[in-house]
């Protein structure tokens, strides 16, 4: 997130993840976080570890940034959010994430499948016989057939 304007929030699309109950899929309450920017969705219906991720994240959010917050009002907290986001995102340390921040979690996991999508191809017929290739399997039934 990177600011708020006009009532409109710029920069990164925004959702705002809730469960299911009453009050946050009443049309009122969606209404409302359509009119701040916000992308109104909701956790699978009987999906406790989405449930218990959106709470893990606003306990968080509470504990770590909120509690350092100027409350004074609406304006002077929209103000500070796109800095706590960026610091969380960035910076804070997640326990789930082998105490990385989300981006540098995702990060290490695009070089690890950039790494992985360009292994160097198995030339021999041995490489492919270890790794389960199709040459493997054809010889292996070749020599089955040798057997009889």
């Amino acid at each position: 997130m990177s600011g708020h304007s006009g009532g409109q929030l710029t920069g990164h699309k925004l959702e705002f993840l809730s469960d299911n109950g009453g009050a946050y899929i009443a049309h009122d309450t969606r209404q409302i976080a359509r009119s701040l920017g916000l992308t109104p969705i909701n956790t699978p219906v009987c999906s406790p570890q989405s449930n218990g991720m959106a709470e893990s994240f606003v306990n968080t959010f509470r504990r770590d940034y909120e509690s350092r917050m100027d409350l004074t009002d609406a304006p002077t907290v929209l103000a500070q959010l796109a800095a706590a986001f960026e610091h969380f995102n960035d910076v804070h340390p997640h326990s789930s994430l082998k105490m990385r921040s989300p981006r540098e979690f995702r990060r290490q996991l695009v070089e690890q499948m950039r790494h992985a999508q360009f292994e160097p191809p198995v030339t021999s017929l041995w490489g492919q016989f270890k790794t389960g290739g199709k040459v493997a399997s054809r010889l292996s039934r070749e020599g089955q057939k040798e057997k009889r």
